[in-house]
């Protein structure tokens, strides 16, 4: 019986490798950098950060603020 286990143990295992490595070959999302684009008028685009670091950033563009649009009516 503990060889069967240890089979059942090791095709779990190597399925689950299997799965790993089939996700990372199709679509690599692992960013290394992050993308940052500010437009003219005001929009700001970001990709391959955290929440928290976007927050960071854009509240460290607050001091270059000019006219500050208010919360708009939808």
């Amino acid at each position: 019986m503990p060889e069967l286990q240890q089979q059942s143990e090791d095709s779990v295992d190597g399925a689950r490798q299997t799965r790993i490595r089939k996700k990372k070959s199709k679509f690599d999302t692992a960013s290394t950098e992050a993308e940052i684009f500010l437009f003219d008028y005001g929009t700001v685009v970001i990709w391959g950060m955290t929440e928290s670091q976007e927050k960071r950033f854009l509240s460290s563009l607050k001091r270059f603020e000019v006219d500050k649009l208010g919360m708009q009516p939808w």
